[in-house]
């Protein structure tokens, strides 16, 4: 019975919000979806522009709205004779976020995610902007979690145009987040907003999502833990401003794969990422080979230092003068893409594990090649 009187995006969440968690919509710029939601890991789910039914959630309040009765509040205490107009307490929350005049036509045109969430309805009337904004943020920063493996699947280092945008954050017309509260126990939702993040993405028209990730889960062991930070610090890399930049975000996402955390000489980098893709000894030691001229190589005959990432790092140049070819600046990055991607996906594999059951599984694959 109670499955029928929900609104139908509160319905594909029931057992969780019958178990009092709330349900959290937010926006997701530059995504474009064909006709029906999908459906990302275990408790994600992605759905097209106007797909919602905001009407059915009982919006009760939206910041356009509270800054619409806040207005009309202060012109009637000036038509009255009183000219100081003051909020205090809670309601000045509210007309905080109402400031931003963020309208639920701005949830219409954005395709929007949606997922559980642990905020409880005296939470979020209980508290001030900042602590709106933190719940903005942290809903936010986990709905990332699901675009962060989209974006692993579906965009390319040396292809940005193809981005989505950050979870939580409209198009390029406003600067503000919101996100958007559904509390089953009141069949009703409440949006907050304000600003939270430094930066927008802007090159290209974003991404065509045509089908869910391949990756359907990612467990909750030591390896999953890591796992997911280095689809986040890939993430990154994709969204640099540099080529520079993206350089040495991906090397660090590299590090950061070989050592699970552990600060590892790029040597030993080098030894674990060949383990996960490296399929011969033959392409073990052409991989190898790469890694030097990606780090650290000085030429034998004149000592000068070839590495890309010394030269960027202890020397102060720019990959764009080091490696000035397009062209190559691309197929380098394909690379680097390549050198990631498969690491990571055997993370998402051992990802119910602990991180011994990642050394064992390179120690196998090097005996494997015959290194």
């Amino acid at each position: 019975m109670i499955a029928r009187s929900v609104p139908p995006v509160a319905a594909d969440f029931l057992h969780a919000l019958e178990a009092g968690k709330a349900l959290c919509v937010i926006p997701l710029p530059r995504v474009e979806l064909g006709l029906e939601p999908l459906r990302v890991l275990e408790n994600f789910q992605i759905y097209p522009r106007d797909e919602i039914d905001l009407q059915a959630l009982n919006v009760v309040s939206y910041p356009l709205l509270e800054f619409e009765r806040a207005e009309a509040a202060r012109r009637k205490r000036e038509k009255s004779g009183h000219k100081a107009f003051h909020i205090r307490g809670n309601a000045l929350a509210w007309y905080q976020s109402g400031l931003t005049r963020i309208s639920l036509e701005h949830f219409r045109r954005h395709a929007l995610i949606a997922f559980p969430c642990d905020v409880t309805s005296e939470q979020l009337f209980a508290a001030n902007h900042k602590q709106h904004i933190a719940m903005i943020r942290a809903a936010s920063e986990y709905a990332e979690r699901a675009i962060d493996l989209i974006r692993f699947e579906q965009c390319r280092l040396d292809l940005p145009d193809s981005l989505p945008g950050h979870a939580g954050t409209f198009d390029l017309a406003s600067p503000y987040s919101a996100a958007l509260f559904y509390f089953l126990s009141d069949n009703e939702a409440y949006i907050i907003a304000g600003q939270s993040v430094t930066h927008l993405i802007a090159v290209g028209i974003g991404l065509q999502l045509e089908a869910p990730p391949s990756i359907e889960r990612i467990g909750n062991g030591e390896v999953g833990n890591l796992a997911r930070r280095a689809l986040a610090m890939f993430t990154e890399a994709l969204e640099s401003n540099s080529d520079t930049d993206k350089f040495v975000r991906s090397l660090s996402t590299l590090e950061f794969i070989a050592g699970g955390g552990e600060y590892v000489k790029m040597e030993g980098t080098k030894t674990a990422i060949a383990a996960h893709v490296a399929k011969t000894r033959g392409r073990y030691h052409e991989i190898s080979q790469r890694f030097r001229e990606l780090t650290s190589d000085k030429d034998p005959v004149t000592g000068d230092q070839k590495g890309i990432r010394t030269r960027i790092v202890h020397m102060g140049h720019r990959l764009e003068s080091i490696v000035p070819d397009p062209a190559e600046r691309q197929s380098l990055f394909r690379d680097l893409q390549g050198y990631i991607g498969k690491p990571i996906e055997d993370l998402i594999e051992l990802s119910d594990g602990d991180w011994q059951s990642v050394v064992d599984f390179r120690q196998r694959r090097m005996r494997e090649i015959g290194v």
